[in-house]
Protein backbone atom coordinates (compact mmCIF):
# COMPACT_ATOMS: atom_id res chain seq x y z
CA UNK A 1 0.00 0.00 0.00
CA UNK A 2 1.73 3.26 -1.07
CA UNK A 3 2.13 6.04 1.52
CA UNK A 4 -0.66 8.33 -0.32
CA UNK A 5 -3.37 5.69 0.21
CA UNK A 6 -2.29 5.54 3.94
CA UNK A 7 -2.04 9.02 4.12
CA UNK A 8 -5.89 9.32 1.99
CA UNK A 9 -7.07 6.25 4.91
CA UNK A 10 -5.76 8.15 8.23
CA UNK A 11 -7.13 11.52 6.86
CA UNK A 12 -10.42 9.90 6.63
CA UNK A 13 -10.46 9.14 10.15
CA UNK A 14 -8.84 11.60 11.84
CA UNK A 15 -12.02 13.87 10.44
CA UNK A 16 -14.47 11.46 10.96
CA UNK A 17 -13.02 11.74 14.76
CA UNK A 18 -12.59 15.38 14.68
CA UNK A 19 -16.41 15.72 13.75
CA UNK A 20 -17.34 13.14 16.39
CA UNK A 21 -15.29 15.38 19.33
CA UNK A 22 -16.86 18.62 17.98
CA UNK A 23 -19.92 16.93 17.92
CA UNK A 24 -20.36 15.86 21.85
CA UNK A 25 -17.85 18.92 22.71
CA UNK A 26 -19.22 20.09 26.06
CA UNK A 27 -19.53 23.48 27.17
CA UNK A 28 -16.37 25.40 27.69
CA UNK A 29 -16.47 27.78 30.79
CA UNK A 30 -12.43 28.64 30.99
CA UNK A 31 -10.86 29.04 27.40
CA UNK A 32 -7.23 29.02 26.64
CA UNK A 33 -5.88 31.15 23.61
CA UNK A 34 -2.39 30.79 23.20
CA UNK A 35 -0.12 30.94 19.54
CA UNK A 36 2.74 28.11 17.93
CA UNK A 37 4.97 29.62 15.58
CA UNK A 38 4.05 28.19 11.93
CA UNK A 39 7.20 29.60 10.27
CA UNK A 40 9.95 31.78 11.70
CA UNK A 41 11.16 33.62 8.48
CA UNK A 42 8.51 35.59 7.68
CA UNK A 43 7.06 34.91 11.40
CA UNK A 44 3.69 33.29 10.98
CA UNK A 45 1.55 31.76 14.00
CA UNK A 46 -1.61 28.95 14.63
CA UNK A 47 -3.60 30.04 17.19
CA UNK A 48 -4.11 27.25 19.55
CA UNK A 49 -7.80 27.09 21.74
CA UNK A 50 -8.21 24.82 24.46
CA UNK A 51 -10.77 23.97 27.41
CA UNK A 52 -8.71 24.82 30.59
CA UNK A 53 -10.72 22.13 32.48
CA UNK A 54 -10.77 19.21 30.58
CA UNK A 55 -7.19 19.91 29.12
CA UNK A 56 -7.67 19.36 25.59
CA UNK A 57 -7.52 21.51 22.80
CA UNK A 58 -10.51 22.92 20.86
CA UNK A 59 -9.43 24.63 17.23
CA UNK A 60 -6.35 25.12 15.91
CA UNK A 61 -6.62 28.18 13.56
CA UNK A 62 -3.94 29.06 10.66
CA UNK A 63 -3.27 32.66 11.56
CA UNK A 64 -3.60 35.79 13.94
CA UNK A 65 -5.89 37.69 11.35
CA UNK A 66 -8.64 36.62 8.68
CA UNK A 67 -9.04 39.28 5.73
CA UNK A 68 -12.53 40.14 4.32
CA UNK A 69 -13.43 40.89 0.67
CA UNK A 70 -13.86 44.92 1.67
CA UNK A 71 -9.42 44.78 2.64
CA UNK A 72 -10.45 45.40 6.74
CA UNK A 73 -9.35 42.56 8.74
CA UNK A 74 -11.02 41.26 11.69
CA UNK A 75 -9.36 38.42 14.24
CA UNK A 76 -9.31 35.20 13.32
CA UNK A 77 -10.30 34.75 16.99
CA UNK A 78 -13.46 36.92 16.67
CA UNK A 79 -14.68 35.06 13.38
CA UNK A 80 -14.35 31.21 15.56
CA UNK A 81 -16.44 33.15 18.11
CA UNK A 82 -18.73 34.29 15.97
CA UNK A 83 -19.48 30.56 14.57
CA UNK A 84 -20.30 29.26 18.38
CA UNK A 85 -24.03 29.67 19.25
CA UNK A 86 -25.46 32.11 22.17
CA UNK A 87 -25.49 29.10 24.61
CA UNK A 88 -21.72 28.21 24.03
CA UNK A 89 -20.24 32.04 23.75
CA UNK A 90 -22.55 32.63 27.17
CA UNK A 91 -21.09 30.13 28.84
CA UNK A 92 -17.63 31.19 28.73
CA UNK A 93 -16.32 33.03 31.55
CA UNK A 94 -12.66 33.19 31.76
CA UNK A 95 -10.50 33.43 28.50
CA UNK A 96 -6.66 33.28 29.42
CA UNK A 97 -3.95 34.45 27.59
CA UNK A 98 -0.68 36.18 26.22
CA UNK A 99 -0.57 40.00 26.34
CA UNK A 100 -1.11 40.60 22.63
CA UNK A 101 -4.00 43.64 22.01
CA UNK A 102 -5.97 41.82 19.52
CA UNK A 103 -6.84 38.57 21.45
CA UNK A 104 -8.28 41.08 24.28
CA UNK A 105 -10.20 43.23 21.47
CA UNK A 106 -11.78 39.93 20.55
CA UNK A 107 -12.60 38.77 23.78
CA UNK A 108 -14.30 42.27 24.73
CA UNK A 109 -16.39 42.85 21.15
CA UNK A 110 -17.23 38.87 21.38
CA UNK A 111 -17.50 37.66 25.23
CA UNK A 112 -18.18 40.62 27.04
CA UNK A 113 -19.27 38.63 30.16
CA UNK A 114 -16.03 37.23 30.20
CA UNK A 115 -13.11 38.18 32.24
CA UNK A 116 -9.80 38.33 31.04
CA UNK A 117 -7.11 36.34 32.24
CA UNK A 118 -3.30 37.73 31.67
CA UNK A 119 -1.32 34.31 31.63
CA UNK A 120 1.26 34.12 34.53
CA UNK A 121 3.39 32.16 32.27
CA UNK A 122 3.34 34.73 29.49
CA UNK A 123 3.63 37.93 32.07
CA UNK A 124 6.85 36.21 33.90
CA UNK A 125 8.16 35.66 30.50
CA UNK A 126 7.59 39.51 29.25
CA UNK A 127 9.67 40.47 32.93
CA UNK A 128 12.24 38.28 32.20
CA UNK A 129 13.35 39.45 29.06
CA UNK A 130 12.81 42.76 30.99
CA UNK A 131 15.52 41.37 32.92
CA UNK A 132 18.13 40.64 30.42
CA UNK A 133 17.61 44.55 29.20
CA UNK A 134 18.23 46.43 32.36
CA UNK A 135 21.10 43.79 33.27
CA UNK A 136 22.80 45.30 29.80
CA UNK A 137 22.28 48.52 31.33
CA UNK A 138 23.47 48.29 34.28
CA UNK A 139 27.05 46.51 32.87
CA UNK A 140 27.13 49.53 30.44
CA UNK A 141 26.73 52.00 33.46
CA UNK A 142 29.03 49.83 35.63
CA UNK A 143 32.47 51.08 36.80
CA UNK A 144 35.45 49.49 34.94
CA UNK A 145 37.08 47.87 38.24
CA UNK A 146 33.69 45.68 38.53
CA UNK A 147 32.44 45.05 34.90
CA UNK A 148 34.10 41.60 35.11
CA UNK A 149 32.29 40.91 38.02
CA UNK A 150 28.90 41.34 36.36
CA UNK A 151 29.69 39.09 33.19
CA UNK A 152 27.75 35.45 32.89
CA UNK A 153 24.53 36.27 35.06
CA UNK A 154 22.31 36.30 32.27
CA UNK A 155 20.24 32.90 33.44
CA UNK A 156 21.26 33.28 37.12
CA UNK A 157 19.19 36.26 37.35
CA UNK A 158 15.95 35.06 35.69
CA UNK A 159 16.30 31.69 37.86
CA UNK A 160 14.10 31.03 41.00
CA UNK A 161 15.40 30.47 43.93
CA UNK A 162 14.90 27.05 44.43
CA UNK A 163 16.61 26.06 41.11
CA UNK A 164 19.59 28.24 41.74
CA UNK A 165 23.06 26.34 41.90
CA UNK A 166 25.46 26.80 45.35
CA UNK A 167 27.85 28.08 42.78
CA UNK A 168 25.06 30.76 41.83
CA UNK A 169 24.03 31.68 45.08
CA UNK A 170 27.64 32.45 46.18
CA UNK A 171 27.75 34.52 43.10
CA UNK A 172 24.70 36.39 44.01
CA UNK A 173 26.03 36.49 47.80
CA UNK A 174 29.26 38.25 46.29
CA UNK A 175 27.28 40.41 43.94
CA UNK A 176 25.31 41.53 46.92
CA UNK A 177 27.91 43.44 48.45
CA UNK A 178 30.38 44.50 45.21
CA UNK A 179 26.88 45.72 43.08
CA UNK A 180 24.15 46.12 45.09
CA UNK A 181 22.12 47.44 42.38
CA UNK A 182 22.36 44.04 40.48
CA UNK A 183 21.21 42.37 43.10
CA UNK A 184 18.30 44.27 43.62
CA UNK A 185 17.32 43.33 40.05
CA UNK A 186 17.63 40.10 41.23
CA UNK A 187 15.60 40.36 44.32
CA UNK A 188 12.84 42.40 42.17
CA UNK A 189 12.12 38.96 39.97
CA UNK A 190 12.28 36.63 42.86
CA UNK A 191 9.30 39.06 44.57
CA UNK A 192 7.34 38.96 41.57
CA UNK A 193 7.62 35.70 41.29
CA UNK A 194 6.36 34.80 44.81
CA UNK A 195 3.58 37.01 44.27
CA UNK A 196 1.93 35.26 42.20
CA UNK A 197 3.06 31.97 44.16
CA UNK A 198 1.76 33.19 47.75
CA UNK A 199 -1.51 34.96 46.93
CA UNK A 200 -4.64 34.04 46.67
CA UNK A 201 -6.76 36.86 47.67
CA UNK A 202 -7.39 39.88 44.76
CA UNK A 203 -6.66 42.48 47.76
CA UNK A 204 -3.51 41.64 48.94
CA UNK A 205 -2.14 40.50 45.52
CA UNK A 206 -3.17 44.75 43.79
CA UNK A 207 -1.77 45.81 47.27
CA UNK A 208 1.50 43.73 46.82
CA UNK A 209 1.91 44.90 42.97
CA UNK A 210 1.41 48.49 43.79
CA UNK A 211 4.61 48.14 46.21
CA UNK A 212 6.54 45.92 44.00
CA UNK A 213 6.32 48.79 41.25
CA UNK A 214 7.26 51.36 43.85
CA UNK A 215 10.73 49.53 44.60
CA UNK A 216 10.80 48.87 40.98
CA UNK A 217 10.60 52.81 40.05
CA UNK A 218 13.24 53.15 42.57
CA UNK A 219 15.97 51.46 40.25
CA UNK A 220 15.56 54.32 38.02
CA UNK A 221 15.90 51.59 35.00
CA UNK A 222 14.32 52.22 31.34
CA UNK A 223 13.50 49.31 31.14
CA UNK A 224 11.79 48.33 34.53
CA UNK A 225 10.26 51.24 33.42
CA UNK A 226 8.50 49.95 30.13
CA UNK A 227 7.35 46.43 31.93
CA UNK A 228 5.15 49.09 34.88
CA UNK A 229 3.45 49.97 31.90
CA UNK A 230 2.58 47.05 30.84
CA UNK A 231 1.32 45.82 34.13
CA UNK A 232 -0.57 48.56 34.19
CA UNK A 233 -2.29 48.19 30.44
CA UNK A 234 -3.26 44.94 31.22
CA UNK A 235 -3.58 45.24 35.42
CA UNK A 236 -7.30 44.15 35.23
CA UNK A 237 -6.48 40.89 33.69
CA UNK A 238 -3.33 40.10 35.53
CA UNK A 239 -5.41 40.59 38.60
CA UNK A 240 -7.87 38.29 37.13
CA UNK A 241 -5.70 35.40 37.78
CA UNK A 242 -6.15 35.74 41.61
CA UNK A 243 -9.55 34.83 41.52
CA UNK A 244 -9.45 31.13 40.32
CA UNK A 245 -5.84 31.04 39.66
CA UNK A 246 -6.34 30.32 35.84
CA UNK A 247 -3.02 29.40 33.84
CA UNK A 248 -2.54 28.42 30.38
CA UNK A 249 0.09 26.22 31.75
CA UNK A 250 -1.60 23.01 29.65
CA UNK A 251 -1.43 24.71 26.38
CA UNK A 252 2.54 25.46 26.71
CA UNK A 253 2.88 21.82 27.62
CA UNK A 254 0.75 21.13 24.84
CA UNK A 255 2.67 23.47 22.31
CA UNK A 256 5.86 21.88 22.73
CA UNK A 257 4.35 18.34 21.47
CA UNK A 258 2.91 19.91 18.52
CA UNK A 259 6.44 21.77 17.40
CA UNK A 260 7.55 17.46 17.47
CA UNK A 261 4.39 16.61 15.05
CA UNK A 262 6.00 19.56 12.99
CA UNK A 263 9.44 18.06 13.24
CA UNK A 264 8.43 14.64 12.70
CA UNK A 265 6.24 15.33 9.87
CA UNK A 266 9.05 17.97 8.04
CA UNK A 267 6.92 20.79 9.24
CA UNK A 268 3.54 19.72 8.06
CA UNK A 269 2.85 22.63 4.93
CA UNK A 270 -0.92 21.37 4.87
CA UNK A 271 -2.26 23.39 7.45
CA UNK A 272 -5.72 21.46 7.46
CA UNK A 273 -3.61 18.18 7.84
CA UNK A 274 -1.81 19.75 10.66
CA UNK A 275 -4.83 20.73 12.28
CA UNK A 276 -6.47 17.74 12.08
CA UNK A 277 -3.16 15.48 13.12
CA UNK A 278 -3.68 18.04 16.84
CA UNK A 279 -7.53 17.77 17.18
CA UNK A 280 -6.67 13.94 16.31
CA UNK A 281 -3.72 13.72 19.53
CA UNK A 282 -5.20 16.33 21.65
CA UNK A 283 -8.64 17.36 21.00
Amino acid sequence: MGYKKVEDIWLRAARRQVQQQAARRPLIRVLGVDEISKRKYPREYALVLSDLERNCVVDVLSDRLTCTQSGTGKSSLEAWFDDLNPEERGHIEQVAMDLWEPYRLAVQAKLPQADIVADRFHVMQNLNEVIHKARRAIQRQAPEEVKDQLKGLRWTLVKNESSLKEQERERLAQLKVCYPKMYQLYCLRQDFHRLFEDHTDLQAAEDALEKWIHRAEKLGLKPLQTFIATLRNWWQPILNFFKERVTSGFIEGINNKIKLIKRITFGMPNFEHFRLRVLFEFG
